[in-house]
């Protein structure tokens, strides 16, 4: 049960990210990139607190000061630059091109722990990257001059 459970948790969250650029790409004229990126993280706020706030009133006040720099600098980096870079790409190319590019980020983040972590690559994420990197060969509109 909890398989299937873990399996459906994991496609609606999938369905959700994958969604969140076509919905940002219909925004986009109506609302400013730092109003939907504000109100995106508030919401998500509101909807996960009720669950979590018991687990997160205990572990705030276990967090040392290094690890609250750690989480602060994820969140600057992970959360708020990497909407703001996905949203402002979005002016320059459609909903359907972003959300391949966004397909890309775990080739990439794969990538980066490899070169910057020293992290060994295993045969599954060496498959991954070669399937993204032959899926974007495959997608490309190639223009004979």
């Amino acid at each position: 049960m909890l398989n299937i459970l873990g399996k459906g948790s994991l496609t609606a969250a999938f369905l959700l990210a994958g969604s969140s650029v076509i919905s940002f790409k219909l925004l986009m004229g109506q609302l400013g990139i730092f109003t939907m990126i504000s109100l995106s993280l508030v919401l998500s706020i509101l909807i996960v607190f009720p669950f979590y706030y018991r687990q997160l009133l205990f572990t705030c006040k276990c967090l040392t000061k290094k690890e609250w720099f750690m989480i602060c600098l994820q969140a600057l980096l992970g959360m708020l630059l990497f909407r703001l870079f996905i949203l402002t790409g979005l002016k320059y190319t459609s909903a359907g091109e972003a959300g391949l590019l966004l397909g890309t980020t775990p080739a990439i983040t794969c990538c980066l722990a490899y070169f910057v972590l020293k992290e060994k690559l295993t045969y599954k994420s060496i498959a991954g990257i070669l399937c993204v990197i032959v899926g974007m060969i495959s997608l490309q509109d190639w223009h004979v001059v």
